[in-house]
């Protein structure tokens, strides 16, 4: 099967106990059969607690988690005990991959960085060039390339304001962002992170003109949200809904930014918050989805 990444994907590498969100507290980790498998005839005191920390209930096995929903692999400095006496390809397969994702759009995949991630948030946001998509293109994959690549090409035209570029996509496809109180909507989805809605009513209030120059990173978020997304319309052939997406995206995360500190620590962690909170989500991606079809 052909592969396809954005052109920062192998420059990402997960820096495990200095990450401040650690991603092995707080989310459902399932075990997959040949890693449960592994798990399940491994020797020694691992292998009893492995098998003492999974649980078989519901539809997946998965890691029973402790206190403050901590990974029961997670030890007090942050690092996983099953890497620490097993190795990397100790693993089960969703803590393989997290951060990165795949997309099957027919027969090839879509790989890339999921900014839920601080590091791959990190290093999306602060790339200073172009994106190009790394692979071999088919005849097959022209239709979705051609577009893609001229919603890159004006995202990424610096010669423009990123909200020139937005018009120029819009007219591109004859679309417009629905006039809707875009706060209530979202605060209408499920939630993690109590610290979340608070993000999200933020933007009831007056928001400060922006001092700097931060047309790249919001480049960035853009271009990641049209990579992320567009593709699928192959299937719902939804692709002004999923173009409206990402610049809806990139609306809530800019317009959060501009009631918040304005440095790049904090504009990292507002698009985590928002990785977190929506994307990984398929309802409230589908919820919004909706809501932007009229």
């Amino acid at each position: 099967m052909r592969v396809f990444k954005p052109s920062y994907y192998d420059g990402f590498e997960c820096i495990a106990d200095k990450c401040k969100h650690n991603c092995c507290i707080g989310w459902e980790i399932d075990v997959d059969p040949d890693t449960m498998i592994r798990y399940m005839t491994c020797p020694g005191e691992l292998g009893d607690k492995l098998r003492e920390n999974i649980s078989l209930e519901g539809d997946c096995p998965h890691f029973v988690l402790g206190e403050n929903e901590r990974c029961p692999f997670l030890d007090d400095k942050n690092l996983c005990e099953i890497i620490s006496h097993m190795g990397k390809d100790a693993l089960c397969q969703i803590c393989s991959d997290h951060p990165r994702f795949v997309s099957c759009i027919e027969d090839r995949e879509e790989i890339g960085l999921g900014m839920c991630c601080e590091e791959a948030a990190r290093l999306i946001v602060t790339n200073p060039r172009r994106v190009e998509l790394v692979g071999e293109v088919s005849d097959e994959d022209a239709v979705i390339f051609n577009i893609r690549h001229m919603v890159f090409d004006a995202l990424q035209n610096r010669e423009k304001t990123i909200d020139e570029r937005i018009v120029d996509v819009m007219k591109m496809f004859g679309i417009h962002l629905p006039q809707k109180k875009w706060d209530i909507e979202f605060l209408k989805l499920e939630r993690l992170d109590k610290s979340w809605t608070g993000r999200v009513m933020s933007i009831r209030g007056h928001g400060h003109e922006l001092k700097n120059d931060w047309s790249v990173p919001f480049e960035q978020i853009l271009v990641y949200f049209i990579y992320r997304y567009m593709a699928e319309a192959v299937y719902d052939g939804r692709y002004n809904e999923r173009v409206l997406l990402a610049i809806l995206s990139f609306h809530m995360i800019r317009e959060i930014f501009k009631r918040s500190e304005e440095t790049v620590d904090e504009l990292i962690e507002i698009c985590r918050m928002y990785s977190a909170e929506v994307e990984y989500n398929e309802d409230n991606v589908e919820a919004i989805l909706r809501a932007l079809e009229n």
